[in-house]
């Protein structure tokens, strides 16, 4: 007939082996809204750059309509020589036209620097727009390569569940509660075992958690009665002798 200690292990083993199964659909499942993430990320520049892009190109249209402006104000005011009849109007009128034509070429500038704005910002979409089909892609990826593996996870994390719960059935209700209390503590596991220490001079026994030092009389419990349970004083980890 098993001991308390040795039905303790097979509980502790089973545990170790769900915690590590739910970690594993864990990872799954960060992988997958780590992807998520990049894709979110990757839609969020492309919205940025095509604000940016329709602010570019109001300005474009702007500028466009300024330097057509100009030319029929210009066209204008040429034309208007033509009535002139005193040589100082005409110099005046003159003038006017050579600040209209300043103006005008500042205006080209202008356009032609928004225009090259504009440009850059449709190859920055067009980059943009691809790196956001390469997440996507990566998504699509990882969801279809994690999707039959979270499937079978998930059928292996119901099974330890029960075989868990069948194993905790067989234990005394007291050392149950024990168990469950110490492991929702520790989730790398409620038992630990005590270490005998080859080195006289740091003192023979400590607790195999947390290294607290132990006295010799846990030892000789542990190994002459195995169907009784000792909690470390520190950690309160299950302690057992190893076979």
């Amino acid at each position: 007939m098993e001991s308390l200690i040795d039905k303790l292990l097979e509980l502790h083993g089973q545990q170790v082996h769900l915690n590590q199964l739910k970690e594993k659909a864990r990872s799954a499942s960060m992988a997958v809204a780590a992807r998520q993430r990049q894709v979110a990320a990757a839609q969020d520049a492309v919205r940025q750059l095509e604000d940016q892009r329709k602010k570019a190109q109001r300005l474009a249209d702007a500028r466009e309509l300024d330097v057509k402006s100009l030319h029929g104000k210009i066209q204008k005011l040429r034309e208007q020589l033509n009535a002139i009849e005193t040589n100082k109007e005409y110099k005046a009128l003159q003038n006017e036209i050579k600040f209209v034509e300043i103006e005008l070429r500042r205006a080209e500038d202008e356009e032609l620097a928004a225009m090259d704005q504009l440009e850059q910002h449709e190859g920055g979409i067009k980059s943009a727009g691809e790196a956001l089909k390469a997440a996507e892609a990566g998504l699509a990826e990882v969801k279809a390569d994690t999707a039959a593996e979270a499937e079978a996870l998930d059928a292996d994390i119901r099974k330890a569940e029960r075989d868990l719960q069948d194993i905790g059935g067989q234990l005394p209700q007291d050392a149950l509660e024990t168990f469950n209390r110490v492991a929702a503590k520790h989730p790398d596991g409620a038992m630990c075992p005590l270490i005998k220490d080859d080195n006289p001079s740091n003192g023979s026994l400590s607790c195999g958690g947390c290294h607290l030092r132990l006295t010799e009389n846990v030892y000789v419990r542990l190994v002459g009665n195995r169907n009784e349970f000792i909690i470390c004083p520190n950690c309160s980890r299950i302690l057992y002798v190893e076979p």
